[in-house]
C-alpha cells in the first residue's frame, strides 16, 4: 500500500512540476512591459474618465511623419567616392611608354621633332593627365546607375580634401578624352602634334579611378538619421491628455499612443518592474491551474496519463512561443499565426471540451502579446470554436482543406463586423486584414502533417490513420483472407458489431471497428487448426493432446501481436489483439483435459490466455462481440429467443469471470452493449415473427 501510494505522488510531482516549468516559461517570454489598461481607436470617442499625464512624457512623432523627415533627409544626402591614387601611376607609366614610342615613330617619317621640346610636352601630358585624374573619373555605368536612382551630386574625396560634384558634371572616361585632346593640342603647335595625339590612342589609357566609399558614405547617412528627432513635443505632468466623450482625432492619438509606450517603458526600467513581473506570474498561474483543475476533475484519464499531459501542456507553449516570435519580430503579424490549429490537434486525439478549454487558456495568455487584446480575443476564440465543431473527425485530408475555407471566412467575418462598427465606414476597413486571414488559413493545412508527427513522437492514432488501416487491401488483411477466410468473415462481423455498440455508448466507433478487425490477425498462422477455417473437414486437434491443442488455440494472440508489431500497427490496435480473450481460459480443451485427467490438479496456465483483461470501453465492446458472434454460429435454430439468451449467457459468463473489472464500462453501457448485439444478430440471421398462415401449415405437420 505504502509503495502504491508513493508511486500515486510520484506522479502527482511530476504533474506539477511540469505545470511549475509551463509558468516559467512562458513568463520567461512574457512582455516585460507593463500592460496599458486603456483601449482606445482612431476616430472614436474616448470611453474612459478624465485622463491627466501622471508623470513627463514625450509626444513621439508618427511612422509616417518619421518616414517622411527621413525621406527628406536622404534627398540631402550624397554617396562618397574615393579616388584611387594607383591608377594615376599607373595610366602615367603607360602614356610615358606610349609617348616615347609615338615620337621615335615621328622621326622615323622624318618629321623630325625638336627632342629639345621632347621632356616638356611629356611632362605637360601627365601634368594634364594628373589634373583630370585628381578630380576624378568616374565610370559610365556608376554614373548612369546614380541617375537612376535619383542622385544628383556626389563627392569625390582625395587625400582627405572632400569637394562636391554635380552628377551631370562629373568626369566621364569620354569627358576626360576630349579634355586631353583639347588640352594636348593647346601645348604647341607644330603640324606633327594632331599625328602624335592620334596616334598615341588616349581613350584606351583613360579609366575610372573614383570608388564608392560604402563604409564613410553608410556612416554619415546612418548620422544623418540618426540627428532627426523622434519627438515632436512634451506633455507635463498634470497636463490634461483627454476626456470623456472626446473625439480621438490624429493629434489626440499621437499623444494617446505616446503616453501609451512611455508608460510601457517606465516600468519597464523602474522598481515597478518586479510587481509587473509578479502580477504576470500570479496570472499566468491561475491561468494554467484552471486547466490543471479541469483535467484533475473532468478528465483525470488525461491528468493520470503523464504522455497525455505533457503532449496538452507542449501545444500550448508552442503556440504561446509563436505568439512571443511574432510580438518580437515586426514583420510577423500575429494574425497569420493559425491559433485555430491547436484546437483542431488536440481534438484529432481527445475531446472537444479539452481542445476547446485548452484553447481558450491558450488565447487568453496570447492575448498580452497583441496590440488590441479585445479584437484578438474575439476573433481567436470565435475562430477556434468554430474549426474544432467544423472538424469534430479528422478522416479524410480534404476536411482540412474545407476547415481552413471556414477559418478564413469566420475571421474575414468577424473582422468586417468589428471595422463596420468601429469605422462606420467600409472605406476605412482595414483590408490588410484580410490578406493576413488568407495566410492563416493557408498555414492549418500544416495541421495534417503536425498530426502525422505526433503520431509517431508520442503513439498517438488519429481518425486518418484508423482510415487507412480499416482498407481491407492492407497487407496483414489479404493475408487474413487469404489464408484463414472463416476468420476474416468473424472479423467483420465483430467489427460491425463493436461499431454499433461503440455509437451507442459514446466509446470511438472508429478504433473500435479498426480494432475488431485485426484482433485475430495471429490465426492466419495456423488457420487449419480454428473451426471457423475447416469447411467441413475433420478437425486436426483429434490428433492432438488437450494441453497441445490449448497451446496452439492461445498463441494465435502471440502471433498476432509479432504480426502487427513487424507491420508497424500502433499500439492502440495491438491492445485489441492483447485483450480480446484476456485472461480467460480454452474451456473446451481444458474440460477435454479434465475429462482424461480426473484425478489431477487442472493446469490452469496451460489453457489460460497471457491477457491482460479488456482497460477501455472499446477493447470491452470486442470481448463481449467476439465471444457473442463466434457463439451464435453454433446456435441450432436463430430465434428471438435463443439469440437473446445466448448473448445473456456469454456476457454474464463474463462478467462473473471478472474480464471487465479494468475496463471504465459501467453496467448500464453493458445493458446497451447486449441490446445492441440482439438487435444486430436478428438482423443478420434473419428472425422474424411466424404469421398466422405459417402457424396453421405448420401444425399440420404436426
Amino acid at each position: 500500500m505504502a509503495q502504491l501510494l508513493s508511486k500515486k505522488y510520484f506522479g502527482f510531482y511530476i504533474r506539477t512540476l511540469f505545470f511549475l516549468t509551463t509558468v516559467a516559461f512562458i513568463l520567461y517570454i512574457f512582455p516585460r512591459e507593463g500592460k496599458f489598461r486603456y483601449e482606445f481607436q482612431k476616430g472614436k470617442p474616448w470611453k474612459h474618465e478624465l485622463l491627466v499625464a501622471p508623470f513627463n512624457f514625450p509626444i513621439y512623432k508618427s511612422q509616417n511623419e518619421l518616414a517622411a523627415e527621413r525621406d527628406s533627409t536622404l534627398k540631402n544626402y550624397k554617396p562618397y567616392y574615393k579616388v584611387v591614387p594607383e591608377a594615376l601611376t599607373e595610366v602615367s607609366e603607360k602614356l610615358e611608354n606610349r609617348f616615347n614610342t609615338e615620337w621615335d615613330q615621328l622621326q622615323e617619317q622624318d618629321l623630325h621633332p625638336d627632342d629639345t621640346l621632347k621632356a616638356s610636352y611629356i611632362n605637360a601630358i601627365l601634368s594634364l593627365t594628373k589634373g583630370i585624374y585628381d578630380d576624378g573619373i568616374i565610370s559610365f555605368s556608376e554614373q548612369n546607375r546614380l541617375t537612376i536612382s535619383g542622385t544628383s551630386s556626389i563627392v569625390v574625396v582625395n587625400q582627405e580634401i572632400a569637394r562636391p560634384v554635380l552628377l551631370s558634371e562629373a568626369v566621364t572616361p569620354k569627358v576626360a578624352y576630349e579634355k586631353m585632346v583639347a588640352g594636348a593640342r593647346e601645348l604647341h603647335s607644330l603640324t606633327y602634334i594632331d599625328a602624335l595625339i592620334q596616334n598615341m590612342e588616349l581613350n584606351n589609357y583613360l579609366k575610372a579611378n573614383l570608388e564608392f566609399d560604402k563604409e564613410l558614405s553608410e556612416k554619415l547617412k546612418t548620422e544623418m538619421l540618426q540627428n532627426i528627432s523622434l519627438t515632436s513635443g512634451l506633455i507635463q505632468t498634470g497636463e490634461k491628455i483627454i476626456d470623456k466623450g472626446e473625439v480621438i482625432f490624429d493629434q489626440k492619438f499621437k499623444i494617446l499612443e505616446s503616453f501609451k509606450r512611455a508608460y510601457g517603458e517606465r516600468i519597464g526600467v523602474s522598481s515597478k518592474r518586479n510587481v509587473v513581473l509578479g502580477g504576470q506570474g500570479l496570472l499566468i498561474l491561475v491561468l494554467l491551474a484552471t486547466f490543471f483543475l479541469y483535467l484533475f476533475y473532468y478528465r483525470r484519464d488525461i491528468f493520470d496519463n503523464l504522455k497525455d499531459f505533457s503532449f496538452i501542456l507542449l501545444n500550448i507553449l508552442l503556440f504561446i512561443g509563436l505568439s512571443a516570435v511574432a510580438e518580437r519580430i515586426s514583420f510577423i503579424p500575429i494574425y497569420i499565426l493559425p491559433y485555430a490549429m491547436l484546437p483542431i490537434v488536440l481534438r484529432t486525439f481527445f475531446d472537444s471540451r479539452t481542445a476547446l478549454f485548452a484553447n481558450t487558456i491558450t488565447i487568453l495568455l496570447a492575448s498580452f502579446f497583441a496590440d488590441n487584446s479585445f479584437e484578438f480575443i474575439l476573433l481567436q476564440l470565435t475562430t477556434g470554436i468554430a474549426a474544432t465543431f467544423t472538424l469534430r473527425d479528422l478522416n479524410r485530408r480534404a476536411q482540412l482543406f474545407q476547415a481552413s475555407i471556414i477559418v478564413f471566412l469566420v475571421y474575414s467575418l468577424m473582422f468586417l463586423g468589428l471595422g463596420l462598427i468601429q469605422e462606420g465606414d467600409v472605406t476605412l476597413i482595414y483590408y490588410e486584414g484580410f490578406i493576413f486571414f488568407a495566410i492563416n488559413g493557408i498555414l492549418m493545412l500544416f495541421a495534417y502533417p503536425l498530426i502525422y508527427v505526433y503520431e509517431k513522437a508520442f503513439r498517438y492514432v488519429s481518425n486518418v490513420t484508423l482510415m487507412e488501416l480499416a482498407n481491407t487491401n492492407h497487407p496483414l488483411l489479404r493475408k487474413l483472407s487469404e489464408n484463414a477466410p472463416g476468420t476474416f468473415h468473424h472479423c467483420i462481423q465483430v467489427s460491425n458489431l463493436c461499431q454499433e455498440a461503440a455509437i451507442r455508448i459514446g466509446a470511438n466507433p472508429l478504433l473500435a471497428y479498426v480494432g475488431s478487425l485485426y484482433h485475430d490477425i495471429g490465426k492466419s498462422v495456423n488457420s487449419v487448426y480454428f473451426t471457423e477455417n475447416q469447411a467441413g473437414q475433420q478437425s486436426p486437434h483429434k490428433n492432438l493432446q488437450p494441453e497441445e491443442s490449448a497451446h496452439i488455440i492461445i498463441d494465435h494472440v502471440k502471433e498476432g501481436v509479432k504480426l502487427a508489431q513487424k507491420h508497424g500497427l500502433p499500439n492502440q490496435i495491438i491492445n485489441f489483439i492483447k485483450t480480446h480473450h484476456g485472461f480467460g481460459q480454452t474451456k473446451f480443451f481444458l474440460y477435454q483435459y479434465k475429462q482424461s485427467h480426473p484425478e489431477e490438479a487442472l493446469p490452469n496456465d496451460k489453457f489460460s490466455y497471457p491477457g491482460p483483461d479488456p482497460f477501455t470501453k472499446e477493447t470491452a465492446i470486442l470481448m463481449m462481440a467476439d465471444s457473442v458472434e463466434a457463439s451464435s454460429r453454433s446456435l441450432e435454430s436463430y430465434t428471438d429467443e435463443t439469440i437473446d439468451a445466448q448473448v445473456e449467457k456469454i456476457i454474464e459468463s463474463q462478467l462473473q469471470e471478472g474480464r471487465f473489472k479494468f475496463a471504465p464500462i459501467t453496467f448500464a453501457e453493458i445493458e446497451i452493449i447486449k441490446a445492441t448485439f440482439k438487435e444486430k444478430l436478428k438482423n443478420i440471421y434473419h428472425t422474424r415473427i411466424a404469421y398466422p398462415e405459417e402457424k396453421k401449415e405448420d401444425e399440420k405437420h404436426v
